[in-house]
């Protein structure tokens, strides 16, 4: 694909009007030499060529601000909350993930579990695993299920805490970093 084609696919704007007689978009680069593409008007100068454009697309990526990086480590909650993972829960082998809907499930099988341990109801795992299991395995369940939450949390904390300290700086870093499986 040609770069005017996909600007223009981009922005939703004709070729025609990103690169006319008088383009709407311009090459300009910052205090350091890092091309980004602008909207042009005439007080930048000479039009954008397809050699600009080339390059400013080239150009390395800068490097991502706390903001960014902040981001990026939340992003990753959500996953390792979803990942289906195998617990021991009095006596019991669960599978179980650790999403908000299903900490809140087990929040109300604490309340049924404690009042009627040896009573069993059956626990469906989001992979739709079916196990039959106690209330006491309910209580022990939600007690582990909630624990790796807490490592997932505690992780971020620290993630977010290396980002303010500058010791995170770039997303393979947060990428790499030892988060709870």
């Amino acid at each position: 694909m040609k770069i005017a084609d996909f600007l223009s696919q981009w922005t939703g704007r004709p070729v025609t009007d990103l690169f006319s007689a008088e383009p709407l978009v311009a090459v300009v680069f910052d205090g350091n030499g890092v091309p980004s593409l602008a909207r042009w008007s005439p007080s930048l100068g000479v039009a954008p060529t397809a050699a600009d454009l080339a390059a400013a697309i080239a150009a390395p990526d800068p490097a991502p601000g706390p903001a960014q990086l902040n981001a990026w480590a939340a992003a990753k909650v959500p996953g390792l909350l979803a990942l289906m993972r195998t617990y021991a829960a009095a006596g019991a082998t669960l599978k179980s993930d650790a999403t908000p809907a299903t900490l809140s499930d087990l929040l109300a099988l604490i309340t049924w579990g404690e009042a009627n341990p040896t009573a069993s109801q059956n626990w469906v795992a989001n992979d739709l695993t079916v196990t039959p299991i106690t209330g006491a395995q309910f209580v022990a369940l939600a007690v582990e299920v909630g624990t790796y939450a807490q490592s997932v949390y505690a992780a971020l904390a620290t993630v977010l805490g290396e980002i303010e300290a500058g010791t995170i700086a770039a997303f393979a870093a947060i990428d790499a970093f030892a988060w709870p499986v």
